[in-house]
């Protein structure tokens, strides 16, 4: 596999994000759903992705709760997130507007629980809202959540989930969550890159879930060619960066030309994965 950079789709909102489509459809002419931040109870919706690059704006939803981090997913028209300062996984039905919780009791919530970006960006002392705790990603086999927690020593734990959040089978990783830039998931297996931050950064790790399988990779092996956009990082002690990932997803519904969705430095971008 190699990863292509395709497309800038759009420059909009902070350095913080995720922009969607449902996992379940394809085209580009399905809804885009974008969420600003990391703590934020407000999802924007627009009818396709010309009217997102034209700012026609259809209308935005108000959630009963915030979303923590940037983790987010739409698929089988609902909206996943993990619910703001707590262990709960939020689904919204987006026709109906009805909701509901479901805890994961042993949610990591510490710095070493964070993606990278988050653990850079944490400059108060505090995790609460900076870094994503549990990322949503969608595959060919269905909705995953990727996260971790202190029984398996913060290392990532990837678990297949049904639509209503019933965990239907995990598997613990030898993968610090905090060394992750951000992953994705593509056929069941979870890719990581290695940093979120510069213009050169690579697939670092692979875990099959098929075989329970781990490969660690070489910086010229996969390289993922993240683009060059100027942003800085952080309040108090501002770090000054040429890319920063803080949003990764795998459109599985775009096959046979699947791409990864992209938030970095305030862009919307759009990368191919080559299959050989």
């Amino acid at each position: 596999m190699s990863i292509e950079y395709s497309v800038s789709v759009h420059n909009i909102g902070g350095n913080f994000g995720t922009w969607m489509k449902d996992e379940e459809l394809a085209g580009s002419g399905t809804k885009v759903w974008v969420m600003h931040g990391t703590n934020n109870n407000l999802l924007d919706e627009y009818n396709s992705e010309y009217d997102f690059q034209t700012n026609n704006l259809n209308r935005t939803i108000t959630l009963p709760y915030s979303c923590e981090g940037t983790g987010h997913t739409v698929y089988s028209n609902n909206f996943y997130c993990q619910v703001y300062a707590s262990r709960y996984l939020g689904k919204y039905d987006l026709s109906t507007g009805m909701y509901t919780w479901v805890e994961l009791p042993t949610l990591g919530q510490s710095l070493y629980d964070e993606y990278q970006w988050g653990y850079l960006n944490d400059v108060s002392g505090t995790a609460w809202g900076n870094g994503s705790f549990v990322d949503f990603e969608v595959d060919e086999y269905g909705l995953w959540v990727i996260h971790s927690d202190l029984s398996n020593n913060h290392n990532i734990i990837i678990s297949r989930v049904d639509v209503n959040l019933v965990v239907i089978e995990s598997f613990n990783t030898n993968f610090p969550k905090v060394d992750a830039g951000n992953a994705f998931m593509i056929c069941g297996r979870l890719y990581v890159i290695n940093s979120c931050i510069g213009e050169v950064t690579y697939i670092r790790y692979i875990y099959d879930t098929t075989d329970q399988t781990e490969t660690n990779l070489l910086p010229t092996t996969i390289p993922f060619p993240s683009v060059q956009r100027s942003c800085s990082i952080g309040d108090t002690c501002p770090t000054y960066t040429n890319a920063f990932i803080t949003g990764l997803d795998f459109a599985v519904a775009e096959k046979p030309d699947a791409v990864l969705y992209a938030w970095n430095c305030k862009y919307q971008e759009v990368y191919k994965p080559v299959f050989n």
